[in-house]
């Protein structure tokens, strides 16, 4: 199967971009894929898509979002000889998607009429669990600009704990992975719910590190996995009080905040692989290509 897979490409700054790119790479192992950039300067010169070699392709698919696929109309698919997939990253009635209509086949993480449900993955990890130094380290990830991050920051300043925040440019993902691996433990305290859910903590998972979650509905993928000292969730009413999150953070320091393979993550990290994952897209992908 040869798939053209357009994406945002030239958004360095794009969380988007990157789970397309993690798309990419475990999908390669099962079928030809060539992506294509889809932001707007790129589509004003080079075109929205490429036209005169639409008919090589078995299977064109949109790695949709309002802020950078939204100036896709019907109208530009018209010529696409094959069918249309599409994994919308906000779902109505948050967004309007113009070109949700022209696809044979419709995925997303959250449930949308219509819609296969591929919930976030956990991404494979690209090397061992790097063991962290005796100096305790307390990482924070996510692109959310959420004041639980300040808070991390505040209740590691008074502990004389180094706070790893994440990188400020973005970089490859394996390299965030590996970040958050090297710290004693992670935290994901978003004061938000509701809306979306977070990518940030699969890669915590992947990091093999223990985790400590606000109950935010953006976890609630974790939910099954939590309540042990590897991964643990607290209300998200008491999220604003900072006692209350060092005080949480200092138990599973004291549980002893190491890799425990086998645990909770592990499970977590099988049961949500990518490679489940990736299977389950082919599998969607050969189906509506056999139509």
């Amino acid at each position: 199967m040869r798939v053209l897979f357009v994406s945002p490409l030239s958004n360095l700054r794009c969380g988007e971009r990157v789970y397309g790119q993690i798309w990419v790479e475990e999908l390669r192992k099962r079928v030809v894929i060539e992506e294509w950039d889809a932001c707007y300067p790129s589509c004003k010169e080079r075109g929205y898509l490429p036209y005169d070699r639409l008919e090589t392709f078995d299977l064109v698919h949109f790695n949709w979002g309002p802020a950078n696929l939204g100036h896709y109309l019907p109208e530009h698919l018209e010529a696409i000889p094959c069918p249309v997939s599409i994994f919308l990253h906000d779902v109505p009635p948050n967004s309007t998607c113009l070109i949700q209509g022209c696809a044979n086949l419709k995925m997303s993480f959250e449930p949308m009429e219509g819609s296969v449900v591929l919930p976030h993955s956990v991404p494979p990890r690209s090397s061992d669990i790097i063991v962290s130094s005796t100096e305790i380290s307390v990482g924070v990830t996510g692109i959310r600009d959420d004041p639980g991050r300040l808070q991390v920051k505040q209740v590691c300043e008074r502990n004389g704990w180094r706070y790893s925040p994440p990188f400020e440019e973005f970089v490859d993902w394996t390299l965030e992975v590996e970040r958050l691996a090297s710290n004693t433990l992670n935290v994901c305290w978003y004061h938000t719910s509701g809306r979306g859910k977070s990518m940030a903590a699969m890669f915590c998972v992947a990091a093999r590190r223990p985790l400590l979650l606000s109950n935010s509905s953006m976890f609630s993928i974790l939910q099954p996995f939590v309540d042990q000292w590897e991964i643990c969730q607290v209300p998200l009413e008491v999220t604003l009080d900072v006692d209350y999150l060092e005080e949480a953070i200092q138990k599973m320091l004291d549980a002893g905040a190491y890799p425990f393979l086998g645990g909770a993550l592990d499970q977590a990290a099988e049961a949500l692989g990518w490679h489940r994952c990736a299977r389950r897209i082919f599998q969607c992908w050969e189906e509506v290509a056999a139509r």
